[in-house]
């Protein structure tokens, strides 16, 4: 595929874009392990059945549904990690007095760094589905909003698994031994699993859209085609 839209060897840009796909399969994969045998390998292809219908019929879909979802996913997320901190308080603030320090604050960093630059690698893809800001007002707004929700969930997260450490250390899963010792119970399980359903659908129809487009516009160009929901539904397959 790489060799068909020109080119034997691979610039950082297209190294990039290539590792979307490598990415989606990866959380595919994932996501059908940690679900029960029965029925993950199930999920995962209904997911990817999901993922190609929204990605075939433009970007205008694909942001709008993405957003929906996003707004599902946080609100959830908000739910389940503030009833955490009011469920877990009193263990909370036992961590912060004994304040464990093993590792130190660069290996904290350094985890960091590499969950940004992977977030970072992924601006590619999520360009091809990204809407213009028309002001500079727009520009600082989107920033400063986007800073405070992403910034906020990710505070909620950190101190809700501070609350169970170190026992938190050994979990695969740490968001459901969370929610199962946050008050959530079984319900607040079956929320978390759908919340990681729908996370994966949101990223995935982003990035999938972004290679499908790439793969859409090289046909079109080699063969002089209108592109259109068909040529992207041929991509998509390729693709997903």
């Amino acid at each position: 595929l790489q060799y068909l839209q020109g080119g034997w060897f691979l610039n950082v840009w297209q190294f990039l874009l290539d590792y979307l796909l490598a990415f989606g399969a990866l959380g595919l994969a994932g996501l059908a392990k940690k679900l029960p045998k029965t029925w993950g390998l199930y999920a995962a292809i209904i997911i990817a059945a999901v993922i190609f219908f929204l990605t075939i019929f433009g970007a205008d879909i694909v942001r709008k549904a993405a957003f929906v979802m996003a707004v599902m996913i946080i609100s959830g997320m908000l739910i389940i990690y503030t009833s955490n901190l009011f469920v877990n308080w009193r263990l909370l603030i036992d961590v912060v007095r004994q304040a464990p320090e093993p590792k130190g604050f660069w290996p904290a960093l350094w985890q960091a760094t590499k969950y940004g630059g992977l977030q970072c690698s992924l601006l590619g893809a999520y360009i091809a589905v990204a809407d213009g800001l028309k002001s500079r007002a727009d520009v600082k707004r989107a920033a400063i909003y986007g800073f405070l929700m992403n910034g906020g969930v990710l505070w909620l997260a950190s101190i809700g698994a501070l609350a169970h450490y170190p026992i938190i250390l050994n979990e695969k899963a740490p968001v459901l031994y969370i929610t199962q010792h946050g008050g959530g119970g079984e319900l607040g399980v079956g929320i978390v699993s759908f919340i990681i359903v729908l996370a994966v659908i949101s990223t995935g129809v982003g990035l999938i859209y972004g290679g499908t487009r790439r793969i859409s516009n090289w046909w079109c160009k080699q063969t002089g085609a209108q592109g259109g929901p068909k040529i992207d539904a041929g991509s998509s397959v390729i693709y997903v």
